[in-house]
C-alpha cells in the first residue's frame, strides 16, 4: 500500500517498483518525475499521478477495481496506455478521458473494446487489440473505427474454443489467439 501523499511533489523520483502494490492513495505520486509506470494495483486514489508532466506511458497488469477519474489529471505527455493479457475489467471509470493518449493497447482476450464515451477528448486515438467477429461487426473494418481519426488495428484474430464431453455438456471454453493452441480441460 502506498499511502496518501506519500511521494507528493518528489519531482526527482523517476522510477519505483510497484509490482507488489495493490493500493495507491490520493496524490501518492502527484508531480513526480516518472516517464513510465507499470501498475499491478487494483485501486488508484484521487489525483494519484496528477501533474506528472513527464509521464508518457502507463501499463496496467492486473484488473482494476477502483480508479478515480482524476488519477491521471494534467498528465500532459501521457501518450501510451497498455492493458496486460490478464485484464478483464472494461474501461468504465472515465480515467482516460481528456488525456493526450495516442495509442491504447489491449493485450487481453477478455477485455471488451472501449466505446467513444470512455475515451472522450481523445480524438485521434489508435487502438491495438485482439479482434474477434463481434469486434468486426461492431466497428466494421480496421479503418472504420469511430475514435475520431484514429483506427482499430488487430494484434491478431482470436477464436473461442469449446471442449464438450461425450454427453454434449461444455467442459471448458477458452479464447485462443490465431495459430496458438487451446489447453484441454483436466479430468
Amino acid at each position: 500500500k502506498v499511502y496518501d501523499q506519500a511521494f507528493d511533489n518528489c519531482t526527482t523520483l523517476s522510477s519505483i517498483n510497484l509490482d507488489k502494490v495493490l493500493y495507491i492513495g490520493a496524490e501518492a505520486f502527484q508531480n513526480t518525475g516518472f516517464t513510465s509506470v507499470d501498475l499491478y494495483t487494483t485501486t488508484l486514489g484521487e489525483r494519484s499521478f496528477k501533474a506528472c508532466s513527464k509521464l508518457e506511458s502507463v501499463t496496467f497488469n492486473t484488473d482494476l477495481s477502483t480508479v478515480d477519474s482524476t488519477a491521471f489529471l494534467e498528465c500532459s505527455k501521457l501518450k501510451q496506455v497498455t492493458y496486460g493479457k490478464d485484464i478483464i475489467t472494461p474501461l468504465s471509470q472515465g480515467y482516460l478521458k481528456d488525456l493526450p493518449i495516442e495509442n491504447l493497447t489491449i493485450k487481453s482476450l477478455q477485455m471488451p473494446l472501449p466505446d467513444k464515451t470512455q475515451l472522450s477528448g481523445n480524438d485521434n486515438i489508435n487502438v491495438f487489440a485482439y479482434v474477434d467477429s463481434v469486434a468486426y461487426s461492431q466497428y466494421g473494418t480496421t479503418t472504420n473505427l469511430t475514435y475520431g481519426t484514429g483506427k482499430l488495428t488487430p494484434l491478431d484474430n482470436y477464436y473461442t474454443v469449446t471442449f464438450k464431453g461425450k454427453d454434449g455438456n461444455t467442459l471448458k471454453s477458452e479464447n485462443v489467439v490465431e495459430n496458438h493452441s487451446a489447453t484441454a480441460p483436466t479430468a
